[in-house]
């Protein structure tokens, strides 16, 4: 009796100094564990990057910068506002190694781009945004059809279409969208940029103008000023037509609508996996919802029902 009472006081000693012994072991372990995270964190947002940036998406994007560096001051996020075909065709080459641009890269151009940048190509689809249809306040129809959108084209059509740049994208979207050559283009109108699509078609009763959505979405008096002077169409793909909004976008209804890309290829410094990150985040999220977008990663909000009435 008394041998395992001795036994149980030496393994209780035992124990003590094994544990009062370990303390400092976990501490370090912990200490490291922290400075680690603190040293990925500060490695992903600090740094120079220069991003090719969709025209289309300039001013949400300037304002994310500025509240990104705002919160990672050591950050510096260059954004270089060009048409998007432009961009894409320079990201392919190699000849940029960042971009964001309203579209997904299709499986080849993924492919010579991670052959020309020896590096494989991450891509980030942080939120969506669409094409919106105008048309003058006189036009006769309040809706179209994707598929009929080839008619518009033809040397004897009375209807104008109008596009902001040849290398924005939206040329390229529609006529994927619609499957129309490209070579029917030519029979379209193109202008210098959205505002000047606008302006044509505020001028023109029998014109029809694809712009960027989010030009029109912003709940302000400037956006409804512009709304009052033009036809916004609803916009259907052989069912029923829809107006673009952040519901149409959001549950996919709307036929034109399309996901805004962060691509990295070979960067140097890793900030642009920083920026990449806080364009997911619920600030930027919610960013992005006052200016008409649609974030990939909606915030969530969180409501407590209470049974009784609480007073403090």
């Amino acid at each position: 009796m008394l041998f395992n009472k001795n036994r149980a006081t030496y393994s209780n000693r035992k124990f003590r100094i094994l544990l009062i012994s370990s303390i400092p072991i976990l501490f370090l372990f912990g200490a490291c564990q922290m400075k680690k995270k603190d040293t990925v964190y500060n490695d992903w947002n600090s740094g120079t990057i220069t991003i090719a940036t969709d025209e289309s998406v300039s001013d949400i994007l300037g304002q994310l910068k500025q509240i990104y560096e705002h919160e990672n001051t050591n950050a510096d996020v260059q954004l270089r506002f060009q048409p998007q075909d432009k961009i894409i065709s320079n990201f392919i080459n190699g000849e940029i190694t960042s971009m964001i641009v309203c579209r997904a890269l299709t499986a080849k151009e993924k492919e010579s781009s991670q052959q020309h940048q020896k590096i494989e190509i991450t891509e980030n689809i942080f939120a969506y945004t669409a094409v919106a249809v105008i048309a003058n306040v006189s036009f006769k129809d309040s809706a179209i059809d994707v598929g009929a959108i080839k008619n518009y084209l033809k040397a004897n059509s009375t209807v104008r279409l109008i596009f902001d740049n040849e290398q924005s994208g939206i040329p390229s979207f529609i006529a994927n969208k619609a499957s129309i050559a490209a070579a029917s283009f030519k029979n379209a109108l193109v202008v210098k940029n959205t505002t000047a699509v606008i302006e044509y078609v505020k001028r023109n009763p029998n014109s029809i103008g694809f712009i960027p959505y989010n030009k029109i979405s912003e709940d302000n008096t400037e956006t409804a000023k512009l709304l009052s002077s033009l036809k916004v169409l609803k916009v259907s793909q052989g069912g029923t037509a829809y107006l673009p909004s952040q519901q149409s976008i959001y549950d996919f209804s709307y036929p034109l609508q399309c996901p805004v890309n962060l691509v990295l290829g070979r960067n140097p410094e890793l900030v642009g996996k920083g920026f990449s990150n806080f364009l997911c985040r619920v600030k930027a999220s919610k960013i992005l919802l006052r200016a008409g977008l649609v974030p990939r990663y909606m915030p969530v909000r969180q409501i407590v029902v209470h049974n009784e009435l609480q007073t403090r």
